[in-house]
């Protein structure tokens, strides 16, 4: 179970299995959720934060489009363990 909730920008819960629209009326699945991760970078010297990330598949397409999500508080500060919930404003939730 995942430490982590996701939203659309309009504070609807998103989850593996949840319609979603982006920008038009093409419906589409929101079929897995890759949550935060980082990793050391050696060119920049310090650890990078990835994701989290949701992946669509539409109705009438082939292949995944994948969004990114950033931190649904203020900043870091807000959470000493960091965020615990993620916005993902380019996707609607539908019902």
């Amino acid at each position: 179970m995942s430490d982590y909730t996701y939203f659309d920008f309009d504070g609807h819960e998103i989850r593996v299995g949840t319609k979603v629209i982006c920008m038009d009326a093409t419906v589409g699945t929101v079929m897995s959720i890759d949550e935060l991760d980082c990793d050391y970078d050696d060119e920049l010297g310090c650890a990078v934060g990835y994701g989290p990330y949701v992946y669509v598949q539409w109705a009438e397409a082939e292949g995944l489009d994948k969004f990114s999500g950033y931190p649904k508080n203020n900043g870091w500060n807000d959470y000493p363990d960091g965020p615990s919930a993620f916005i993902f404003e380019d996707l609607e939730v539908v019902a």
